[in-house]
């Protein structure tokens, strides 16, 4: 039996010592054929204001993968971010392709057992977006922000720029520098290599690399939005989704709260609508007496 364990850490080491190598849908044909699109609209208008130059960015990324995409949860993410001091990146597919090792991710999906849908591959190609981005930050365009301290450690990074997830291992908001996006990119391909036969997200592949090699700083300074709700969950249900009075204590220190598709899904309020985060944050702002987070 191969020992996952010692073959994670050879690749690690690899990881770190190497760079990688050279090598019917609009999307499908994107992907495979490299065929341009137009400029990333998603940056417009809010990332474009001279009110966000200077800023630390905080990324995203989106490429449509459905004929009807979410842009009104992308563009209340925008806002959010924009209100709490950052400068909204929006990264796309055509940020991920300028990386040499973009055609290997592509072969290894093409060759898999295992038929990866369209999201989960770009779920593992946002982290060479990221790499080619400069690092930084990055944040699904469902996770929000609550005391996300740009002041503090927007521009310097946590743990001196280590690569760092702020949910365990689901990469709702994480931290890097740019070497270290590179490093995590190719451990998480290494890892999807090894599970060819059998459904492998990026967020199994994070996980796998913190459980065998302690890979990356491991934190949990986001908060899930069925954790905050996990009393009523368990009582008569939620009433009052927006009543937070009573949450303050609960949020305080959190970096972000991610509004997932699962989580809106149990709640209820946000099911058919993840863009009401901006309504949640705007309550919670008033509820506990936030001005400026």
């Amino acid at each position: 039996m191969i020992n996952i364990k010692l073959l994670l850490l050879n690749l690690f080491l690899i990881a770190i010592s190497t760079s990688g190598d050279n090598t019917g849908s609009a999307l499908r044909r994107r992907l495979y054929d490299g065929e341009p699109s137009s400029e990333n609209q998603y940056n417009d208008p809010i990332t474009t204001t001279s009110e966000n130059k200077g800023r630390p960015k905080m990324h995203t990324f989106f490429t449509p993968v459905s004929s009807n995409p979410d842009t009104s949860l992308l563009d209340a993410w925008k806002r959010a971010w924009s209100d709490a001091g950052w400068e909204p990146v929006v990264l796309s597919l055509e940020d991920a392709r300028r990386h040499p090792d973009y055609r290997r991710f592509i072969e290894a999906f093409e060759a898999a057992e295992y038929r990866l849908k369209d999201y989960d591959r770009m779920c593992f190609l946002r982290w060479l977006a990221m790499a080619m981005s400069g690092g930084g930050w990055m944040s699904d365009y469902d996770t929000f922000p609550i005391f996300s301290q740009p002041e503090i450690d927007g521009h310097n990074l946590p743990n001196d720029g280590k690569f760092t997830c702020y949910s365990r291992h689901v990469p709702n908001i994480v931290s890097g520098s740019e070497e270290e996006w590179h490093r995590m990119s190719q451990l998480l391909f290494f890892s999807y290599k090894l599970h060819p036969d059998i459904f492998w997200s990026d967020m199994l592949a994070l996980l796998e690399v913190h459980d065998y090699i302690d890979g990356y700083v491991y934190q949990k300074d986001s908060i899930s939005l069925e954790k905050v709700y996990i009393s009523e969950l368990q009582g008569e249900g939620i009433q009052r989704p927006l009543a937070l009075g009573k949450k303050c204590d609960l949020l305080k220190g959190m970096r972000a709260i991610h509004f997932s598709h699962a989580d809106c899904h149990i709640v209820g309020f946000c099911d058919k609508d993840r863009s009401k985060a901006e309504s949640w944050i705007d309550a919670w702002k008033e509820k506990c007496n936030i001005r400026n987070a």
